[in-house]
């Protein structure tokens, strides 16, 4: 058993080199063929498409890559037991030995059974269309630079049901994408996030066609809640008077707000204080003076404009405007429609966005409450007529 682990070690650059061969230049390779290909004709889509360009082929490739730290550990595991010195020694690294092998174990179960699983045919399809997109800078550091950036895609189907996008790392490839793309999402049975193929490269297989379902019927192959609006409105009818539209305005958000900005200037305080007595560095003192004191003067604007606002609703030194709605969500992005709305009226022109979940609904044409308040320009709260009265 020692000879054959000192053979394994002797020999792994030679074992590695063939293991990335065959789980990455060869994949990297056939993946690029496959693009220029698909310039010239549109791949078919069916089973054998899916489990080729979606990764899955490639991912059962890997499982020799992670035999290989499956290996390692159990080479971790003999070593412990047979030359340990003493029991606690060859516990940890029994121990160690064990955790090496957890990971490997859990990847190669899970690629085997995602192929499985599709070679079944237990997937479904949806036509999907692609509504917004956004490139995200993600790099973390463990030592060295590593690089997670890619694309946020949001489709109209999916996004609106389960409130989810899909990642994309490729930037050239994200960036061929246009809003408006038709999209083929591929629904796998016990798994979060579909595949996607676009419809201008693939053509649909006829053998797939009976697998082209609307997104109300995946729910039973993906594993996530549908996205439903918490919303915050009462069955009966609001009474707008002084008292409510100050706890309206000064809601949980705004307190929030205070609460962070004031936290973090009495830290920035703390920190300069301690950096002064304990290890002065000028310009440490300096930045973080700098830091405070805007951090300062924003905080007193914000608590300021809010004390004015409450304070001037108190003295009656505010306005209510009925007003029609001519125009919703214009200048919300698609990533945002869940949970935002905004509203554009017939006298009051600004746009006005709110959170989606103190409305029910409202409809182009629908009587709405603006409340202006002396001290500023827009309002501070927009009502729904049909869900409010205004005291007398």
């Amino acid at each position: 058993m020692v000879e054959l682990i000192l053979s394994f070690f002797e020999n792994f650059g030679a074992i590695a080199f063939v293991v990335a061969i065959v789980c990455f230049i060869i994949p990297m390779v056939r993946s690029l063929i496959k693009r220029k290909k698909r310039k010239i004709k549109r791949d078919v889509l069916d089973k054998e498409t899916i489990m080729i360009d979606s990764g899955i082929y490639d991912n059962v490739g890997l499982n020799l890559f992670h035999l290989i730290f499956f290996i390692v550990g159990l080479i971790v595991i003999y070593a412990a037991i047979n030359t340990a010195e003493n029991n606690s020694t060859m516990i940890g690294g029994t121990i160690f030995g064990i955790i090496i092998c957890i990971y490997p174990i859990i990847a190669i179960f899970k690629s085997i059974k995602t192929a499985i699983i599709v070679k079944n045919s237990k997937y479904v399809i949806v036509l999907d269309e692609l509504m917004d997109k956004y490139y995200y800078h993600d790099h973390s550091y463990n030592g060295e630079d590593v690089d997670h950036s890619g694309w946020q895609l949001y489709f109209k189907e999916f996004f609106k049901k389960y409130d989810k996008y899909i990642k994309f790392g490729d930037l050239k490839e994200g960036n061929k994408y246009k809003i408006g793309d038709k999209f083929y999402l591929v629904f796998v049975k016990g798994q979060s996030i579909p595949y996607m193929f676009a419809a201008n490269e693939y053509t649909l297989a006829q053998s797939e066609k009976d697998k082209l379902k609307t997104i109300d019927e995946v729910k039973d192959y993906i594993k996530l809640e549908e996205f439903i609006l918490e919303k915050e409105i009462s069955n009966k009818k609001i009474i707008i008077n002084k008292k409510r539209i100050i706890k309206d305005f000064f809601d949980k958000s705004q307190k929030q707000t205070v609460v962070f900005l004031t936290l973090a200037t009495l830290f920035l305080l703390f920190l300069g204080v301690n950096i002064c007595i304990n290890y002065f560095n000028l310009g440490a003192v300096i930045t973080i003076v700098l830091a405070f004191l805007c951090l300062l003067i924003f905080t007193i604007i914000k608590i300021k404009y809010l004390v004015q606002i409450i304070t001037n609703v108190k003295k009656d030194k505010y306005e209510i405007k009925e007003d029609e709605i001519v125009s919703l969500n214009n200048g919300i992005q698609y990533s945002d429609s869940n949970k935002m709305i905004s509203f554009k009226f017939k006298n009051y022109k600004k746009i006005v966005y709110a959170d989606k979940k103190y409305y029910d609904n409202p409809k182009i044409g629908d009587k709405f409450y603006l409340v202006f308040v002396k001290g500023d320009k827009e309002p501070i709260k927009v009502y729904d007529a049909n869900y409010s009265l205004l005291e007398k």
